[in-house]
């Protein structure tokens, strides 16, 4: 290593044709270096100006080097094709597609589409909608998961007044507020069919029902209390992430996510304050740096994919940061803004009303709610699978009822998880087989 910078030098071989070409990047927590190489033989650089943060990174782990194994056309055409996932005028077939294509989702048209409204007086709390938007961000969820749905929603009785409550976050298809909000059902319905969701309704079995009526106060009590709060972006990857590596698609691993998020910090530094602060209670500091975590995880000799793949604790509290209140709206008895906020995404906020709610029986008390993904939902034990269903849900030959959408969605392993203490702390989704999460995990 030179005083203030590095050289690299390379020796590329055996190349697989004559018009073959590599492209590498070269990455430290602060920066990256792409190089595009179209002949094989001897290759060096130089990286000057490192900061004494990047030279001491280097000095103790090294340099990260990834190499894009497709070359330099194709990879530009698998950005072009991801783009297209989230925008264009074929938006919804390009989602289509990938689902085929790396998930083996085939999702049918269904013979009839119309918004179905379920009579409320069919319609109990504590009951589910889970749900795909074809917009690009909830399949990559599912790419992530191994689910079939991005969201999810639940009804809940004020009163005489049926709702719908979640945690969601700001977008262009759905009306502020955001964060913790209830909506009047049929509006929300009528929200759900104009956005274009595929929203599947799932009633509680009716020994949960029971259970979750007796506790129901209890549940909209803490609701009020923290109606408003913003949604869970601080921990929204750490419930997803339970294993060091066997959570994350390829070609991410443990070491691009670490380079992902440090130069993300660099050029970001109010958005990194979303996971920032999880990552911080993982090793056990505050308001450090990502270099600061390193250096955390060195003290306590642990890899990055041990500190992000800890438990996300439901007791864990989270500061404020920049945008996060942006959409939200005051209620008498809710949150107030600039208070630290429990963080629950759509996932962990549903599993956390079962919680308090009483659905998870005796195993309750020791499942942590945000280690809930939109998987799960759907997965745990606690629907009615014999439901008999109206007339009006009986168009699609499945045991819950779709209520929105053009495509049929699937939901395998469709409540067959007894809960369990610990429940989903440590379960691999890998790609492409995403076997079904054993008991235990």
């Amino acid at each position: 290593m030179a005083k203030n910078g590095i050289r690299v030098e390379l020796d590329l071989r055996e190349p697989k044709s004559l018009t073959c070409s590599d492209i590498y990047m070269f990455a430290t927590p602060e920066d990256m270096h792409f190089k595009f190489y179209f002949f094989h033989g001897h290759h060096s650089f130089e990286i000057e100006s490192l900061t004494p943060a990047e030279r001491e990174y280097i000095r103790d782990y090294g340099m990260h080097v990834f190499t894009f194994p497709d070359g330099i056309v194709q990879t530009l055409i698998d950005a072009w094709k991801t783009l297209k996932l989230f925008i264009g005028p074929h938006e919804k077939e390009e989602n289509l597609r990938f689902l085929k294509e790396r998930m083996g989702i085939v999702m049918p048209k269904r013979a009839h589409s119309e918004l179905i409204v379920i009579p409320e007086e069919q319609i109990h709390s504590g009951d589910a909608f889970v749900i795909l938007r074809l917009d690009g961000l909830d399949p990559m969820i599912m790419y992530g998961t191994g689910g079939h749905t991005g969201h999810c929603s639940m009804t809940m009785w004020f009163g005489n007044e049926l709702y719908v409550i979640e945690s969601t976050g700001p977008s262009d298809y759905w009306p502020a507020p955001y964060g913790w909000i209830r909506t009047p059902y049929r509006k929300w319905l009528q929200n759900a069919h104009k956005a274009q969701f595929l929203t599947a309704f799932l009633p509680l079995a009716p020994e949960k029902q029971k259970i979750f009526e007796a506790h129901k106060h209890e549940v909209i009590d803490y609701f009020e209390r923290n109606e408003g709060t913003p949604y869970g972006f601080p921990n929204f990857l750490f419930a997803w992430l339970d294993t060091p590596e066997g959570n994350l698609p390829p070609p991410l691993n443990s070491h691009t996510l670490l380079v992902g998020l440090s130069i993300a910090e660099y050029i970001l530094p109010d958005t990194a304050k979303m996971w920032k602060q999880a990552l911080n209670k993982r090793v056990g500091t505050h308001n450090q740096s990502i270099h600061g975590v390193i250096a955390a995880m060195e003290r306590g000799n642990m890899t990055f994919g041990e500190v992000f793949s800890r438990v996300e604790e439901d007791t864990w509290l989270y500061e404020p940061y920049p945008g996060c209140e942006k959409g939200l709206q005051a209620t008498p008895r809710g949150y107030r803004m600039g208070q630290p906020f429990p963080s629950q995404v759509c996932s962990g906020f549903m599993a956390l009303m079962w919680k308090l709610g009483g659905v998870f029986g005796a195993a309750g008390p020791q499942i942590n709610a945000a280690e809930f993904d939109p998987r799960d939902v759907y997965l745990v034990d606690i629907f009615d699978k014999h439901w008999t269903r109206p007339e009006a849900c009986k168009v699609d030959n499945v045991p819950w009822c779709q209520v929105t959408g053009e495509y049929l969605l699937d939901l395998p392993g469709y409540s067959s998880m007894v809960p369990y203490p610990h429940m989903f702390e440590h379960c691999e989704a890998r790609n492409p087989e995403y076997k079904l999460k054993p008991q235990g995990c």
